[in-house]
């Protein structure tokens, strides 16, 4: 051996990442509105451009003026753009790309993994508290956007890898406890298949203004978010915009300074709230997914509840309601916590408490309980079920 090498950033949620982006947003002024659906794109060449907009949990309308429109869209960036009848040509070529997660005891590594597959692709192994998830593959797709899931033929395509590389370990379907699918917004090329693809990010421009980005890696994303915001900038779309800031700006409002503060914090935690049940593994939970304010979060827990998983996680919907955004019970299971795919049997125990707890703070009445119930158990049952 020459040489090795240590990749920091392959516990990476992007989901949380895009949370503390927003919420970061939002601490310097910025205006993030939840569920709201563009549904048409007016142009005057004297006014700017008007947004016809919709919320998607009420029908509600709105019109927005803007001097300057960036679509940051991911693979929905064709349809954002042919909602302007001006912009008919696509873009992107849509790859997709599957994990199946599976137990520790199943495939016990203790550090992440990357081996190359006959195929010529890559696959990763990547622990993550008492789970493993294993990914990617890399298909063409072309079916519904919002309805992307795993396949055998995926899944059994990753755990044949893994069984040809691992020695003395044999994983067949019945051993995954979740799956997730998503898609890649690459830059169309003719003639070229996905694994040719460029991971390469490109801006557009149509001809009525709208500006798109697509492409590129979540590594990248600081550098795309400079070329966007320095674009707007040097066209002077947006008056008294300055130049992009990221490259000293930290995302999150108290960051930890080191691992070992991570670490004193986790440990900090269970001496504060060890007798009312909190162990390490939740404690660690609690500060991957919200930092320091996992304390605000323990802090005013019910302990009158002998449950205290349950009561728990009825303070976490709370948080996340009021700080971050959640509205309906996938908000909180697949953007919020993690929940749905690497503790899916906190999932089983408690979604009646989850879907109780939204319907009281929301006050649904029982029909949008009955139909916020089936989107939830839809999206539960996808990330069990392999199709």
């Amino acid at each position: 051996m020459k040489g090795a090498i240590s990749y920091a950033e392959y516990r990476t949620d992007d989901a949380r990442l895009t949370i503390e982006l927003i919420k970061a947003a939002r601490r310097h002024g910025a205006e993030a509105l939840n569920y709201m659906a563009l549904d048409r794109i007016e142009n005057d060449e004297a006014e700017g451009m008007r947004l016809h907009c919709s919320d998607k949990l009420d029908g509600t309308s709105y019109v927005f003026d803007a001097r300057a429109v960036v679509s940051a869209a991911g693979p929905w960036v064709d349809k954002v753009r042919g909602i302007s009848e001006q912009a008919t040509s696509k873009k992107l070529h849509l790859t997709k790309g599957v994990h199946v997660v599976v137990h520790k005891k199943e495939l016990p590594v203790r550090s992440p993994i990357y081996f190359d597959t006959k195929d010529g692709r890559m696959i990763f192994v990547i622990p993550r508290d008492k789970v493993c998830y294993i990914g990617t593959t890399d298909t063409d797709y072309h079916g519904d956007l919002d309805n992307v899931l795993c396949t055998k033929e995926d899944a059994l395509y990753l755990l044949d890898n893994v069984n040809s590389y691992f020695e003395g370990i044999s994983i067949s379907l019945a051993n995954v406890i979740s799956s997730w699918a998503g898609l890649r917004p690459l830059i169309k090329e003719e003639g070229k298949g996905p694994t040719e693809l460029s991971r390469k990010d490109e801006i557009f421009i149509d001809s009525n203004g709208l500006i798109s980005m697509a492409g590129g890696k979540l590594t990248g994303f600081r550098m795309m978010a400079k070329k966007l915001v320095d674009l707007l900038q040097d066209k002077g779309m947006v008056n008294g915009l300055k130049k992009c800031l990221t490259r000293d700006y930290q995302i999150h409002a108290d960051p930890f300074g080191s691992y070992e503060e991570y670490q004193a914090y986790v440990n900090k935690l269970i001496n504060s709230f060890g007798t009312l049940g909190l162990n390490y593994d939740t404690s660690k939970y609690l500060v991957d997914n919200y930092g320091k304010n996992a304390a605000s979060i323990l802090s005013d827990i019910d302990q009158s509840n002998d449950d205290f998983d349950e009561a728990l996680i009825r303070k976490e919907i709370l948080f996340t309601i009021r700080y971050e955004a959640s509205v309906r019970p996938d908000d909180f299971f697949n953007r919020r916590s993690g929940l749905l795919y690497f503790y899916p049997e906190r999932i089983s125990k408690y979604k009646d408490v989850v879907i109780d707890t939204f319907a009281e703070y929301f006050q649904w009445d029982p029909k949008f309980k009955d139909r916020q119930t089936l989107v939830m158990m839809k999206l539960i049952n996808d990330s069990i079920n392999i199709v």
